[in-house]
């Protein structure tokens, strides 16, 4: 049972907390759907990481084959002036 203190009587009984109910579609992804997702974004990570590995197995630099890796465009050598 769960009792909190007061000043004035000593020990009292606490009284749930009404809580406003949530919608059952405010969550529309399933659970399975969710799962899919992550298990892709994993599958996609260890991929790019395999790729990674081999490039720089290759003696390509580190930056490089990261950009490579993960499909990133080097950055524009455009200079404003």
């Amino acid at each position: 049972m769960l009792w909190t203190s007061t000043l004035d009587d000593g020990r009292s009984q606490a009284q749930p907390v009404a809580r406003p109910v949530q919608p059952a579609d405010r969550y529309p992804t399933s659970a399975m759907d969710m799962l899919r997702t992550i298990l892709g974004a994993l599958r996609e990570g260890l991929a790019a990481q395999r790729r990674y590995e081999h490039l720089s197995s290759k003696g390509v630099h580190h930056n490089r084959a990261l950009r490579q890796a993960f499909g990133i465009s080097p950055p524009s050598c455009a200079s404003s002036g």
